[in-house]
């Protein structure tokens, strides 16, 4: 399914859904990461019931290191896709999640940066 393309700002409300309910966290959108990313406390709580796809080499700031990713539903501005998110520790960060931009074409999003869900 193709969705009409809208704009987002530089963060975003995201729910995932649980079999407890919808869970909803605060995302920074991040057009410089490919993949979009979770905290692993985070991902542990929603006790989601979803096996490892597969285990990739991401590379950021620090070097490379290997993450573990999963295939979940997320809903972004009421368009839901199935995400194949990476899971990483994300503790020490403002943000739990990322929005990277295989997401944020998905759901055919423009991102303006000036543009703020909550400050």
């Amino acid at each position: 399914m193709r969705f009409e393309s809208f704009t987002i700002g530089r963060d975003v409300k995201v729910i995932i859904p649980t079999s407890s309910g919808d869970f909803e966290v605060l995302a920074k959108v991040d057009t410089g990461a490919f993949s979009t990313s979770i905290d692993e406390k985070l991902f542990k709580s929603l006790n989601l019931n979803v096996d490892v796809k597969n285990t990739k080499v991401i590379k950021n700031v620090h070097g490379e290191e290997k993450r573990d990713v999963y295939k979940i539903n997320i809903i972004i501005e009421g368009k839901e896709i199935t995400s194949e998110l990476n899971v990483s520790d994300r503790g020490d960060m403002k943000y739990k999640m990322i929005i990277g931009r295989k997401d944020i074409e998905k759901i055919n999003a423009v991102v303006d940066v000036k543009k703020v869900e909550t400050k």
